[in-house]
């Protein structure tokens, strides 16, 4: 699974946020992690979903909360609850 999000996680860096989104939501449908999360929180964003990427950041905080993305999350759903 480490591939999977490796691969997923490429995707995103390359802007194909679409084949990136479909292979995070296939990955969170085996296990769910703190990382995936927050790379999907990140996708929506991309994507300009806000209100669905604040929701994933704001799930990462509760499914996650000794989470070393835990900050960071919570700071971006801070900031999306903004706009």
């Amino acid at each position: 699974s480490d591939l999977e999000y490796l691969l997923a996680d490429a995707f995103y860096r390359t802007g194909k946020y679409k084949k990136a989104k479909k292979q995070v939501l296939s990955l969170l449908k085996q296990y769910k992690s703190d990382r995936l999360y927050l790379l999907l929180a990140m996708i929506y964003e991309s994507l300009h979903e806000n209100n669905t990427a604040k929701q994933h950041y704001l799930q990462l905080i509760a499914h996650f909360p000794n989470s070393d993305y835990i900050i960071s999350a919570k700071i971006k759903s801070r900031i999306l609850g903004q706009h």
